[in-house]
């Protein structure tokens, strides 16, 4: 289920970055000076899909474990509605090929998540240590996109942990 969205979303990148490459330069100059101008109202869209993108990913992670819990399901166009949003409780392990035929069980699905969210903190935060230590003004960027990426990873490790509780 989550594999064939991240294959489209995937494809989509893919596909949008071909186009990207065709662009003529004079159209690429255009759209420079178009995203400078418009550069505060992009990152206001951007904050709200990613506020949005989270609120999703709560609510499959409501859901689920609400579900896994033995609480009564939701009505059915509610579950089809999240259907939709599956994709968002982004699973690290499942993204890698191959992961769910060498690994398998619970214990091994929580240590090798954890750990994998445990070693992207760690090598994001030695990246901004270095680049700190080198005096670079942009550093507190690799913190800003730290923060980004746990929001969208931490739903995978929540619903895994939250079923070591019942």
């Amino acid at each position: 289920n989550y594999m064939g969205s991240l294959i489209c979303l995937g494809l989509l990148a893919i596909v949008g970055l071909a186009a990207a490459i065709k662009v003529k330069q004079r159209h690429r100059l255009k759209f420079r000076t178009w995203q400078r101008r418009h550069r505060v109202v992009l990152e206001q869209l951007g904050d709200t899909l990613s506020v949005g993108f989270v609120a999703m990913q709560t609510l499959v992670l409501l859901v689920v474990n609400h579900d896994e819990s033995g609480g009564k399901s939701p009505p059915s166009i509610y579950r089809m509605f999240l259907g939709a949003f599956s994709f968002a409780a982004i699973d690290i392990t499942a993204a890698i090929p191959g992961m769910g035929c060498v690994y398998r069980g619970f214990t091994t699905n929580l240590v090798s998540k954890t750990m994998l969210f445990l070693c992207l903190h760690v090598g994001m935060l030695a990246m901004w240590r270095y680049q700190s230590g080198k005096r670079n003004p942009n550093a507190w960027k690799t913190l800003k996109r730290l923060v980004w990426i746990s929001k969208l990873l931490l739903p995978a490790v929540s619903i895994l942990i939250s079923k070591s509780f019942r």
